[in-house]
């Protein structure tokens, strides 16, 4: 069955080369005829050009044997009605995703509903970028935060210091010696664009980046102890008007926070200095010194948004060159991603796409997957899994099961017990699980989580 794509965008383009690894058949959708050109050499999938609300074309690539239908060209209303003309031609029978950048404008009352246009579920790319950075703003000392099960797991990814107590100090010499570390999993180190999933004789050094999960308190209380950050972000710094910038504005004002954005538009600073009336909007750029040297810089937090990646980065390592205490940098081009990764003037790589492939992927995934977080920083996800029926490695030590490369299980779930997972003990039915994997695991895993698995 195939997955239908329309818009060949930079986040139809990274949703298609994921599910093309994964083995999908990807019928693509694009308007320009320029893009179709490129990607018709670029993507192993049918590239077509044309419109996504042609009843003509979609009946031309068979939309009822498709099962997934994703909207993600850069115009609401052509999402909207696609996924309408596809549920009106389908019978209902294909689930329906659509990208809708303002949903405020369309869905902001009890009349009109997305179901009334054929949507399942609905993308919010400016929502979803809001969450994560109100979210990294909470935890000064973190690179990465990702909560579970309703908060009771919290995955934290940390940059090693050279002032961590336990440079150069086996993870298994480390869980004997700290009690902290006994009730919690290290998960991944990356280390000179590399990702590393831990063993007990592997060590942590300066620059890496450690990635660690477990129950809420304890995470918690493990920053609290050897991570702890004194300073209060209190200070915002926003460079670029982007969608998101208004929004994500008035979240933090609303929680204290003194906002100041950084526009070399004087239009677009203009028009959001009369919308925000307790935000401070300066009308240049933030690569530039004497712009810098006018702002309260100091311990603030520096958030690159603007729709230009290497506008963003250059202006991150500017900010931090005047001392930022965090930067926040987001990039939309992949490419970038490893370049940024190892700079040390940025402290988080961000991207809006990033969130959008993790809400979309768990659709496509077999098995009882309920839910998938790629990571914005490595190329690596966690994927949350309940275990509903019987499979082959149920009731079986751990230490007794070849589990493939590049994957860990970080913990275990059973009712409100939060378990870090050892050796001995086993996956139960009824459990839900959280796995760390790299791309290459993908297919394994799903073979060994299935029902029909054998082990």
């Amino acid at each position: 069955m195939n997955i239908v794509i329309i818009g060949g965008g930079s986040i139809g383009v990274t949703i298609a080369e994921k599910l093309i690894s994964e083995g999908y058949k990807i019928i693509l959708i694009e308007e320009n005829e320029n893009i179709v050109k490129r990607l018709t050499h670029e993507l192993d999938a049918l590239v077509i050009h044309g419109n996504g609300t042609d009843i003509n074309i979609l009946k031309e690539i068979d939309i009822e044997n498709a099962f997934l239908f994703l909207a993600l060209t850069n115009d609401d209303n052509t999402n909207m009605i696609a996924c309408s003309l596809v549920k009106k031609l389908t019978g209902s029978k294909i689930t329906a995703i659509s990208k809708i950048e303002h949903s405020n404008y369309y869905f902001d009352n009890d009349i009109i509903k997305q179901k009334d246009f054929g949507i399942d579920m609905m993308i919010e790319p400016v929502k979803l970028s809001i969450e994560k950075i109100t979210t990294l703003l909470n935890y000064p000392e973190a690179i990465e935060i990702i909560n579970y099960s309703d908060k009771r797991v919290q995955l934290v990814g940390i940059r090693i210091t050279n002032n961590f107590k336990y440079i150069n100090k086996p993870f298994h010499e480390l869980v004997l010696e700290d009690e902290l570390f006994k009730n919690i999993k290290a998960v991944a180190i990356y280390r000179n664009e590399e990702i590393l999933i831990p063993k007990g004789t592997d060590v942590v050094l300066p620059k890496d980046k450690l990635y660690l999960i477990g129950k809420y308190e304890h995470i918690q209380n493990v920053l609290k102890t050897y991570f702890h950050s004194k300073t209060k972000l209190n200070n915002i710094i926003i460079s670029g008007a982007t969608k998101m910038t208004k929004e994500l504005s008035k979240r933090l004002t609303k929680k204290g926070k003194k906002v100041t954005i950084i526009e070399e538009d004087t239009t677009l600073a203009e028009n959001l200095s009369k919308d925000l009336d307790d935000v401070i909007v300066i009308n240049g750029s933030a690569t530039d010194i004497s712009v810098i040297n006018d702002i309260e810089i100091d311990n603030s937090c520096f958030i690159s948004i603007s729709n230009d990646d290497e506008y963003n980065v250059i202006s991150a390592v500017t900010a931090k060159k005047y001392n930022a205490k965090k930067t926040i940098c987001t990039i939309n081009n992949k490419a970038l991603a490893p370049i940024v990764n190892s700079m040390t003037n940025i402290d988080i790589v961000f991207s809006p796409h990033v969130l959008m492939v993790g809400e979309i992927l768990h659709y496509c995934r077999k098995g009882n997957i309920t839910s998938i977080t790629p990571f914005a920083e490595i190329n690596a996800e966690t994927v949350g899994m309940e275990i509903t029926e019987p499979i082959g490695i149920l009731n079986t030590p751990l230490q007794n099961i070849k589990f493939p490369r590049g994957m860990i299980i970080g913990v275990i779930i059973r009712d409100e017990e939060v378990i870090i997972p050892k050796g001995q003990d086993m996956i139960q039915l009824g459990d839900k699980i959280i796995i760390f994997n790299l791309p290459s695991a993908l297919q394994e895993i799903e073979k060994m989580f299935s029902k029909k698995s054998v082990w």
